[in-house]
C-alpha cells in the first residue's frame, strides 16, 4: 500500500506543471478576415494627435502636453480636454489615433493612467513612440 502511495506522488509530482502569472492590457484588434487587403477608397488617413509625457528626476508625472498645449499634470483633465477639443472636432472618437511620447525614466503607472485617460475618452486607437529613438 505505501508503494502505491508513493508512486502516485511520484507521478503527479513529475506531471504537475505551474503556470506563470500573466498580466493583463485590453487590446481591440481588428477582426480577422482571410486574406481580405483593404480597397485604396476604403482607407482614410487620420491625423495622429501627440501626446507627450513628460518626468521628474524621481520618475514622476510631470507634466502632459497635447500637442504643444500643456494639459497640466492630472490625466483626468486629459480626458476631458480629448473629449471636448480633440473628439469633438473629429465627431467620432473611432476616427482620433493617439500617440504618446513618454519619458525614458516615466514610472510604468504613470503612463497606464494616461492610456486609461485616453480610452475614458473613448479613443481605442493607441500607439507608443519609440523610447530609444527618444534618448540623447
Amino acid at each position: 500500500m505505501i508503494d502505491v502511495v508513493f508512486q502516485l506522488l511520484v507521478f503527479f509530482l513529475f506531471t504537475f506543471k505551474i503556470v506563470p502569472v500573466e498580466g493583463e492590457i485590453g487590446v481591440n484588434m481588428p477582426p480577422i478576415t482571410a486574406g481580405a487587403k483593404p480597397k485604396s477608397e476604403e482607407i482614410e488617413l487620420v491625423e495622429k494627435v501627440k501626446i507627450i509625457l513628460r518626468s521628474g528626476e524621481d520618475g514622476s508625472l510631470v507634466r502632459i502636453l497635447l500637442g504643444e498645449n500643456e494639459v497640466g499634470e492630472n490625466p483626468s483633465a486629459l480626458t476631458l480636454v480629448l473629449r471636448d477639443s480633440v473628439v469633438g472636432l473629429s465627431g467620432k472618437a473611432s476616427d482620433v489615433e493617439v500617440e504618446i511620447d513618454a519619458d525614458p525614466r516615466l514610472l510604468y503607472h504613470f503612463v497606464i493612467r494616461v492610456t486609461n485617460a485616453i480610452q475614458r475618452a473613448g479613443i481605442q486607437k493607441i500607439n507608443f513612440t519609440d523610447p530609444i529613438a527618444a534618448l540623447p
